[in-house]
């Protein structure tokens, strides 16, 4: 290979583990300072507001909202991982990618798209998973490595 496109490689893996990163700090702080907001927010949804966190650094990317799963109760679970499937990286590194090749018109069209289909998962969880506990059930202490 050549240097440039090593060089090339490495910037891009940096830019990456710089918004992930970033992202788990955002999640932190939003965490701290805006306690009330996702209180209200797991309320309405009925959840807790670590579901209510990782939906929103979901946005960003879903490796940010790993920490958080454990956290999440089993309806925001269900609900994040729904979400998940198209709605995720609408603001992170998807859509720094798609801003590099193409012009404004199919970033915006991404960006309506991706949430489009992140909304339509939620409503869609909303609607057939009334009884969340015999929908859904784990036990996340298996997927820690714990028994």
């Amino acid at each position: 290979m050549p240097p440039d496109v090593v060089e090339e490689v490495l910037v891009i893996i940096l830019k990456i583990t710089i918004i992930v990163c970033g992202s788990l700090v955002a999640g932190r702080l939003v965490l701290a300072k805006c306690s009330q907001w996702l209180e209200w927010a797991a309320s309405r949804l009925g959840v807790n507001e670590y579901a209510v966190l990782g939906l929103l650094t979901s946005l960003v990317s879903s490796v940010s909202m790993l920490p958080l799963y454990p956290r999440m109760d089993a309806r925001g679970r269900m609900i994040k991982a729904a979400f998940t499937v198209s709605g995720a990286f609408v603001l992170g590194g998807q859509m720094a990618f798609a801003a590099g090749v193409a012009d404004g018109r199919a970033v915006a069209a991404y960006f309506a798209t991706k949430l489009a289909g992140g909304l339509l998962a939620l409503i869609l969880v909303f609607c057939f998973a009334k009884n969340t506990e015999a929908v859904y059930t784990t036990d996340i202490s298996v997927t820690q490595g714990q028994k």
